[in-house]
């Protein structure tokens, strides 16, 4: 699941979105295999500026997304099974937006840079 993931937020980093990956740090084994099978996508996407790699301890039970559109920014928490997304959760309320930047900002605080 999270190769399926990495790739897409690599290839929607190189078509102009932006973005912060979180891995936490019993999951480094597998970014670092991820970003040696993908070193050209990676190294692409880190030169836009419009992406960067964080490494967390804090663990989510969820995947949490905010996805600003030019009408509305929506808040998603997605939940994964064995075989994908099991569900998903969206959101435009101004508390829900509020309330998913908050946890992000925490996290983005808390979490160290994995490349400079």
């Amino acid at each position: 699941m999270l190769r399926r993931t990495v790739s897409g937020v690599l290839e929607a980093t190189l078509s102009s979105a932006s973005g912060d990956l979180y891995v936490v740090d019993p999951a480094r084994d597998t970014l670092e295999e991820l970003v040696s099978e993908h070193a050209d996508a990676v190294e692409a996407s880190l030169d836009t500026g419009r992406l960067t790699l964080r490494s967390a301890t804090e663990t989510l039970e969820y995947a949490l997304m905010l996805v600003e559109q030019p009408e509305r920014t929506v808040a998603c928490a997605l939940v994964y099974a064995n075989n994908g997304i099991a569900g998903a959760i969206c959101n435009d309320s101004p508390d829900a937006v509020r309330w998913t930047e908050g946890v992000y900002e925490r996290l983005r605080a808390e979490a160290r840079p994995l490349h400079e």
